[in-house]
């Protein structure tokens, strides 16, 4: 074989092959077209006991924590769960520490305010009490319940 006819070669197949590989997925895509009406590639149905309501849908404010407790915030919240009907309520994260203040010594005001308020207003109040965090130097829950 003489270096004219390698270097032909040597440009001819990879287009060739470029050509094949688009041939066949085009064919692929025709045949997936073909076969897909005829229910081939189709999920499986979901069984009837997974496909109940969920309890309270709906949109919901979330709060960070930074903010349950500041009222110029809280009061823009208020006013926008008030004027917005598709919102159903808010969901605020707390740390154990601030509901806990001591072993056993409970403290459930916070939460108890944005309830009455949340209640005056026939929305929904989720609490989240917050377990883990990026930081592994916060202490988000007190080592008597740790297992």
């Amino acid at each position: 074989m003489n270096s004219k006819n390698f270097m032909k070669l040597r440009i001819i197949l990879p287009t060739m092959n470029q050509r094949i590989n688009g041939i066949s997925i085009a064919i692929l895509f025709v045949l997936c077209t073909m076969l897909a009406p005829l229910g081939v590639g189709q999920a499986a149905p979901i069984p009837p006991q997974s496909t109940g309501v969920k309890w309270h849908p709906g949109h919901y404010y979330t709060i960070q924590n930074w903010a349950n407790d500041d009222p110029i915030y809280m009061a823009k919240v208020y006013k926008e769960l008030k004027a917005t009907p598709a919102l159903r309520g808010m969901q605020m994260r707390f740390l154990w520490g601030w509901i806990e203040k001591s072993q056993g010594v409970y403290d459930f005001s916070i939460i108890d305010k944005h309830l009455a308020k949340l209640t005056a207003m026939n929305k929904r109040l989720v609490i989240q009490v917050q377990t883990k965090s990026f930081d592994d130097d916060w202490k988000l829950i007190p080592d008597y319940l740790k297992a």
